[in-house]
């Protein structure tokens, strides 16, 4: 349902044959254009308007690259974002620990972050990094098979986590238009931002400093026509020698998308309203210590989630980040780190708008032989706070050795609760969701680089961590029942403690002139998150439909990780070319396994059988939809248990080049591919008690595919650009992804289709400081959906997964002043 206030229409459309018609016809004449001026130089940056990150000319925190960094950086394809190579570079000294093997940078000097809807749109951007759909303005991001709940992400050094699992992601909270710069570690590889498999880790824009006063201010303004999409920021930032500041709000709204295809007429639910505001200070308190703050608000409100049990009526995040910092030479290492960071975000929703009564509720929701739900209302808050310690010694360009401890506390809570028509709570009053809990953790930790000759660097590091749990068992999550209800607290109450521990090394080497070697191995243990352990049956998108439940487990013992890491990178002109392969062991993989099948909706006429769900692994015993017309149906609802898998694998690789094919033209391409095997397939057995630690779990012969695991996918982009003066670029995009039929069977996991995208991009720079881009997305106008989306019913009334948007025409202009 679109949001009041918006009247921008689509006039019309183009039909897709003539789009890539006319597109193709402008690269070939842009093409022309460009052969005609001699030799090829490298590519360059596709700048956006200019950036605040890249104006500053004495930055003490992050300094800008020198031309030979931003050449070395450029050839270095395994730290690439390898789809956008030649918008890529690595800054030195950002303290993300990925000084050679298993990363990859994005960043804002030579990218535009503006266009993407969200961090997690954003990251997709990186081969190794795939994502889901959840709303307009909602992409959870996935690294290499690894889950939100395996991954560590942070910005600014202060930790990100979801309010609730599946209704938001990691990064929902910084919007890409605040962002310098994105470092994703594929691996164990990284000891300064707590436990965890794989780490995405966030710089903000921030103060910059300048050798006089000085100020400068810029302004963005993007509009899609599919959805009517509008984003506007105005940043102000300003600096003199012993001090900076930055100031930036944004506003980003959108309507209902419409599918591509035939379904043209079917509106998706996504409608959003968010804004945003972001404040840094950074100031001098002698030659080489200074202090560091940050503070964000973020607020989203009305925002549609399509396929999920209710939509968040609105959102409130606050950060807060100070630091105090020794830095004796501002392009060398941080001597000495001081942080402290607090974080909240608080939410309510419920399901009564019309939309998510027709794409969802009713035919998922509406339970024959309960007294019918007519809305599910649901709201929660999280809070994080840290403290870390860091002590770093040695210069730049030498060995640097840094140790240091760190605390964090996360708070989370979360209630959901369904009421009929009357508003009377139905399903005995019961309270589902996660009961007010809590974890410590505390860890010390060690990095070493060491360059041990000109052609040969290597990182070693690790860490220790004590984690603690508590639980709050007078929450209505375990108390809210009627007095004569036989629902009951599944997880059980126990209160874990956990000892964990990461080593990891790796190098880089280079072979001659031309090649790099890169190679690592490391192991890491993370302890369950607060909802694996204390989930009490709230509704959630798992296996892809969107009313299935999980039920934590409070005995759950900590996942073990071991991964190894080999790479190659070439650069002969004019081709550069890599690959990247990995395989990682898990033991004790925390998943969500078969436990039973209720609440079918019956009724004559609605009996879907559209999308091939098949329940065979669950217990005949605990499958209230046997016998029934709805059988395998649809809309059934599934329930899940949490335990721990004895043994998991993930293995894969990336393949990546770049071919200038004549001054002013270049091809791109690169080739992902992950496979996660389940080694020990299980389903859980009910035994009848208040508690799920009475039950048993069966063996389940055979192995399959973890679940969600994103297919054979890649992508092409030939550009034609102005190789002198970067006045303007054309950018043709194939995407392309191949079918999944690797899924989870045991849980009725769904195969989903492949898809090929065509898109046109192209930008003219007006003036120096003002810029004019378009972006003619999905040329095509193809129907698809992406591997793992969520069920909802079109505007026939028959069950889909979440189709994605349709052909849009996106315009911005902005400009610095």
């Amino acid at each position: 349902m679109a949001p009041s206030g918006h009247v921008f229409q689509c006039a019309g459309r183009v039909r897709g044959p003539l789009l890539v018609a006319v597109s193709l016809l402008l690269t070939v004449a842009l093409a022309g254009t460009a052969s005609s001026q001699g030799a090829l130089p490298a590519a360059p940056p596709a700048s956006a308007a200019p950036s605040p990150a890249a104006d500053s000319a004495a930055t003490k925190d992050a300094p800008t690259p020198n031309a030979a960094a931003d050449l070395d950086a450029l050839l270095d394809l395994a730290e690439k974002d390898v789809d956008s190579l030649a918008r890529v570079s690595i800054a030195p000294g950002n303290m993300s620990g990925a000084s050679s093997s298993a990363s990859s940078t994005l960043s804002s000097q030579q990218a535009d972050f503006t266009k993407a809807t969200s961090t997690g749109d954003l990251l997709k951007q990186i081969p190794s990094v795939s994502g889901r759909r959840l709303s307009g303005i909602t992409t959870d991001p996935r690294v290499r098979g690894y889950n939100s709940s395996q991954l560590a992400a942070s910005a600014n050094g202060m930790t990100q986590r979801k309010s609730i699992q599946d209704l938001d992601s990691l990064l929902s909270q910084i919007d890409p238009g605040v962002i310098e710069e994105i470092t994703v570690i594929e691996g164990p590889y990284s000891s300064l931002h707590g436990p965890g498999f794989a780490f995405i880790n966030v710089d903000l824009l921030g103060a910059k400093r300048y050798a006089h006063p000085h100020g400068h201010s810029s302004t963005y303004f993007n509009y899609a026509s599919n959805g009517q999409v509008m984003y506007a920021r105005e940043n102000v930032w300003a600096g003199a020698r012993n001090w900076g500041m930055y100031c930036t709000y944004g506003v980003r709204t959108g309507n209902d998308y419409r599918s591509g295809g035939r379904s043209g007429d079917f509106l998706v639910p996504t409608s959003f309203e968010r804004w945003d505001g972001m404040f840094s200070l950074s100031y001098d308190l002698g030659p080489t210590a200074r202090l560091d703050f940050d503070m964000l608000h973020t607020e989203m409100n009305n925002v549609e989630m399509p396929g999920i049990i209710y939509d968040p009526e609105n959102s409130a995040n606050n950060q807060f980040n100070l630091r105090y910092v020794v830095q004796d030479d501002p392009d060398g290492p941080q001597q000495f780190v001081l942080q402290t960071w607090h974080q909240e975000t608080f939410f309510h929703g419920d399901a009564a708008q019309s939309s998510k009564q027709q794409s969802f509720y009713r035919e998922f929701m509406t339970i024959a032989y309960w007294a019918l739900p007519v809305n599910t209302i649901g709201s929660g808050h999280n809070v994080s706070t840290g403290i870390r310690a860091l002590r770093t010694f040695g210069d730049a360009d030498a060995a640097q050795w840094t140790v240091g401890v760190d605390w964090r506390q996360y708070r989370q809570r979360y209630q959901e609760y369904s009421v009929d028509g009357d508003g009377a709570e139905v399903f005995h009053g019961n309270y589902f969701g996660l009961p007010l809990s809590q974890r410590d953790d505390i860890g010390a930790l060690t990095n070493l680089d060491l360059p041990v000759s000109d052609r040969l660097t290597v990182s070693i590091g690790g860490r220790v961590d004590y984690a603690t749990t508590s639980l709050d068992r007078g929450d209505p999550v375990i108390t809210h029942l009627d007095p004569d209800s036989f629902f009951f607290y599944q997880p059980g109450f126990h209160a874990p403690s956990y000892t964990l521990g990461m080593a990891y090394i790796q190098a880089k080497q280079k072979l001659n002139d031309t090649d790099t070697l890169h190679w690592g191995t490391g192991f890491a243990m993370r302890a369950p998150d607060l909802a694996e352990l204390y989930f009490d049956e709230p509704f959630v998108p798992y296996a892809r439909v969107g009313n299935s439940e999980i039920n934590g487990l409070s005995i759950l013992k900590p996942e073990k990780n071991w991964q190894f890491d080999l790479g190659m990178t070439c650069e002969r002109k004019p081709l550069r070319y890599g690959a990247r392969g990995y395989y990682s062991t898990i033991w004790d993989y925390i998943m969500a396994v078969p436990a039973w099948t209720d609440w079918v909706y019956y009724d004559a006429g609605y009996h879907y059988h559209y999308l091939g769900r098949d329940f065979q692994y669950f217990d005949p015993a605990f499958r209230d939809d046997m016998g029934w017309p709805e059988e395998n149906g649809d809309t059934v609802n599934a329930s899940y248990q949490n335990t721990n898998i004895r043994l998991a694998m993930l293995w894969g690789c990336d393949l990546f080049g770049e071919l200038e094919l004549r001054r002013g033209v270049s091809l791109f391409g690169c080739v992902s591919y992950t496979q996660g095997r389940n080694l020990s397939r299980v389903k859980f057995l009910d035994a009848g008690t208040d508690t799920a630690l009475d039950g048993t779990f069966v063996s389940i012969p055979g192995a399959e595919s973890l679940p969600n695991i994103y297919p054979l996918n890649g992508s092409i982009s030939l550009r034609v650009f102005d190789p002198e003066n970067d006045r303007w670029r054309v950018e043709f995009v194939t995407r392309l992804v191949n079918a999944q039929h690797e899924v989870a069977a045991s849980i009725a996991e769904v195969p989903s289709p492949g898809f090929v995208v065509f898109d046109l991009r192209g930008y003219y720079r007006w003036r120096e400081n003002v810029r004019l881009s378009l972006s003619l997305e999905n040329l095509l106008d193809t129907y698809y959906s992406e591997p793992g989306s969520v069920a909802i019913m079109n505007s026939a009334g028959r069950p889909v997964f979440m189709p994605e948007p349709g052909f849009s025409v996106l315009f911005g202009i902005d400009g610095k002043f």
